[in-house]
């Protein structure tokens, strides 16, 4: 099968590269001849994948399946396409009339929760229960990972990992991070953006300077996760958070603002298991009080800590992933839209 994968940009470090050059390999060690679309590639590719810029594309050349999520490519090249499979990495597209083309024109919508495809029928008005596919997906980096160590260093490391942009709320686990009582932690921000300037300012206000470390782009994430006590997340709008999955893979308990289908627009509440993989919680102070119970008694900790590895092994591989989207090229497509 001939197949387009479509991804404007190709990062060095953002989650959303590494998903997409993972769903390339796996067509391609399924025996799928790729064409990796993107506009810039900052990223070292797998042996056997290049990158093909679209403007290089020969004028007759036609695809068996389109599959993407860049909404300034893909009406170009969904008339190339026998099948048309979107796969949006956002909540809500910031152009939102593109995106419900792609709805109306696509034979398969792919999120990797339920809540995200609901997300998306209430905001377009439009019925997708039929055309989509739920498939969780895990990158391949997190595996084969044995059962972790459940030692931590001192003192506790309590990490973020993201991009430092508003709707990732940052300042929110820092405020919270102020009013805990425990008397020895370090919260270890991963990550770099355009707001480190002002969170690096509000630390310093909070008298936390000391205690808040700001690590830039961390090359070797998952050395970072496996000292981690704890992973934390205040997202307001993500539709899934792969670095949950990946916190669960080194045995990491996560505590995650629950969503409110309002202001706050996540997944945390299908990823963390309140109460045995880590915490849901809803304000800055339930946030702190939580960080305060697991620092506080390590046992609880360690035992979340346990029950998230085991739950990453049993349910989530990158192999059930690709199983899950060959059944959904295997189902009959929903009526689409004329391309």
């Amino acid at each position: 099968m001939r197949v387009a994968i479509a991804h404007g940009e190709l990062g060095a470090w953002d989650g959303s590269s590494r998903y997409i050059v993972d769903v390339a390999e796996l067509f391609a060690r399924h025996g799928h001849q790729v064409s990796l679309l993107c506009r810039r590639c900052a990223r070292e590719l797998p042996a056997g994948l290049r990158v093909q810029r679209p403007d290089e594309l020969a004028a007759g050349q036609r695809f068996d399946l389109l599959y993407g999520s860049d909404l300034e490519l893909l009406p170009e090249l969904a008339p190339r396409a026998a099948r048309f499979f979107y796969a949006p990495l956002d909540v809500l597209a910031a152009c939102p009339e593109r995106e419900r083309w792609a709805l109306q024109h696509c034979q398969r919508l792919l999120r990797f929760t339920r809540g995200a495809v609901t997300l998306l029928e209430r905001a377009y008005d439009l019925p997708l229960r039929a055309k989509s596919l739920v498939a969780v997906y895990v990158s391949r980096a997190y595996e084969q990972l044995p059962e972790p160590t459940l030692q931590r260093p001192s003192p506790p490391e309590l990490l973020w990992i993201g991009r430092l942009i508003p709707s990732k709320n940052v300042a929110f686990l820092i405020r919270a991070a102020a009013r805990l009582q425990a008397p020895s932690w370090r919260l270890v921000i991963a990550g770099d953006g355009p707001e480190r300037p002002a969170l690096q300012a509000l630390a310093q206000r909070l008298g936390l300077a000391g205690r808040v470390q700001f690590l830039g782009h961390e090359p070797d994430l998952s050395a970072r996760l496996a000292r981690a006590c704890l992973l934390l997340t205040a997202s307001r709008r993500e539709h899934y958070s792969l670095t949950l999955m990946e916190a669960a893979a080194h045995g990491v308990p996560c505590i995650g603002l629950a969503p409110d289908g309002d202001m706050v627009i996540n997944a945390c509440d299908e990823q963390i298991i309140h109460g045995r993989t880590g915490y849901l919680i809803a304000d800055e102070g339930d946030m702190s009080r939580r960080i305060d119970e697991l620092l506080c008694h390590e046992p609880r900790r360690a035992v979340m800590a346990h029950r998230a590895w085991e739950r990453k092994r049993d349910a989530f591989t990158l192999d059930g992933f690709w199983d899950a989207l060959q059944a959904g090229l295997s189902r009959r497509d929903a009526p689409a839209a004329d391309v």
